[in-house]
């Protein structure tokens, strides 16, 4: 979801939408990419809620505040250790690499 708001208005859309889910066969970690353009990897901030990582991000631009926030439910078996997850930006587009883990 994106929300945009001036001194006259708030704007909405759905971006970031998912912009690659991918998943290699046979355990692979889980990479995701989203596209958030205006934020810095400084502006976000990715937590998690039972089985679904949320990442979410603001930033002020000019005179308008610029948020983010997007939820992706895990499928079974990959980590939901924060600190195991490998989150970069560039470009506006962050990615993140969510290692497969067996128990």
């Amino acid at each position: 979801m994106y929300r945009k708001e001036t001194a006259k208005s708030l704007h909405i859309s759905l971006t970031p939408g998912l912009h690659k889910l991918d998943s290699l066969t046979g355990g692979g970690d889980l990479c995701i990419s989203l596209n958030m353009p205006e934020l810095g990897i400084e502006d976000l901030k990715s937590f998690f809620k039972h089985d679904t990582l949320f990442i979410q991000g603001k930033t002020l631009t000019g005179t308008d505040m610029v948020r983010y926030i997007t939820g992706i439910r895990l499928p079974e078996f990959y980590t939901r250790n924060r600190s195991m997850i490998k989150e970069e930006m560039q470009d506006g587009m962050y990615k993140a690499t969510i290692p497969f883990v067996t128990y």
